[in-house]
């Protein structure tokens, strides 16, 4: 976590977080273990604004969105060795179609760095069996906090909505707080 602190990281992170503000639509792509950080990119902007789509869907049909993939759109693709085809390809896909790419991988050099306009990378190196992914969750908590923050006031409109959205739904059990004056 300590790497994504560097002033180098936090520059990328603060380009891409440009490079998606100014986007007419935001897709969001990640596959096999990347899945989950392209989903939770996604979910935070769906809080903010619905211009954001997650290429996914029941039997693949997720794919189908990238056919309105255009010139003023970004794809946000996540992938970590052993890189997923798929993922790239929509990338590619992406890009021949004028849309930017932000590219959340591991390395500067991986399928997706070659081709994107803002590259992220993030460390997966662990002792274990299986690399990690904390630090890519990272990224896209703070890409999706610097997106808002470039929203301003749309965003904080939005995020009011979509908590009384919940509200209404009774979505969340909030637990009881104390207020500070009920305290011994």
């Amino acid at each position: 976590m300590q790497e994504l602190t560097a002033a180098i990281s936090l520059e990328r992170l603060e380009k891409a977080a440009h490079t998606l503000s100014a986007a007419q639509r935001i897709y969001c792509v990640g596959m096999r273990s990347s899945y989950a950080i392209a989903w939770q990119f996604h979910y935070i902007l769906s809080m903010i604004g619905g211009r954001s789509t997650l290429l996914d869907g029941p039997g693949g049909t997720g794919i189908d969105l990238t056919g309105r993939i255009a010139e003023g759109d970004v794809l946000l693709a996540v992938s970590v060795a052993p890189y997923t085809k798929a993922t790239v390809d929509l990338a590619r896909l992406a890009t021949s179609r004028g849309a930017a790419l932000i590219a959340v991988t591991d390395s500067e050099v991986s399928p997706l760095a070659r081709i994107a306009r803002d590259v992220v990378p993030v460390p997966t190196d662990t002792a274990s069996f299986l690399h990690t992914m904390a630090p890519a969750f990272a990224i896209a908590e703070i890409l999706g906090a610097l997106v808002a923050g470039h929203a301003g006031d749309a965003a904080l409109a939005a995020l009011k909505q979509f908590d009384g959205r919940a509200k209404e739904l009774g979505i969340h059990i909030q637990p009881q707080r104390k207020r500070k004056m009920d305290t011994p």
